[in-house]
């Protein structure tokens, strides 16, 4: 089977819904983070560390830690058959109660949402959400290539 090229990416803090390009993520981090997960999930010469948590087959969820502070907790599916159950965990989880939140329209689907207030807190700074951000997307684009064989 032919891994995909795109993956529907929903931010459930913000009620976001977009498009992640496979060929958006570098080679340079496609490699550390594989290498990091194969390792027991500390990224290489980072903060970040890839904590993953039991799940059904036909997906991951997993937890991005910054020096050791759990900051994204993300669902990526991978199968029509888990789908509706993973996206019900996924919406349940979200802390904003004002925000609106559409279940994915494809497979491969990948759902963040924030674990605390980190900017309402002052707790961490954008250049850190920003790595959160492509560090999420890395993380399922390596899941979704090593069970492909690709990698």
């Amino acid at each position: 089977m032919a891994s995909p090229k795109t993956i529907e990416y929903v931010a459930i803090t913000m009620g976001e819904i977009q498009t992640c390009l496979r060929s958006e993520v570098s080679d340079k981090w496609f490699s550390a983070t594989k290498a990091g997960i194969a390792n027991g999930g500390d990224i290489a010469d980072t903060l970040w560390h890839v904590r993953f948590l039991p799940t059904a087959k036909g997906g991951w969820i997993y937890e991005l830690l910054n020096d050791g502070v759990p900051l994204v907790r993300c669902w990526l599916c991978v199968s029509d058959q888990v789908s509706e159950s993973m996206w019900e965990a996924a919406r349940e989880a979200a802390a904003n109660a004002c925000v609106t939140l559409a279940p994915p329209h494809s497979i491969p689907w990948l759902a963040a949402e924030l674990l605390l207030d980190v900017i309402g807190y002052g707790l961490i700074d954008l250049a850190i959400l920003k790595q959160a951000e492509d560090l999420e997307q890395c993380v399922a684009w390596t899941l979704i290539e090593s069970q492909d064989g690709k990698t």
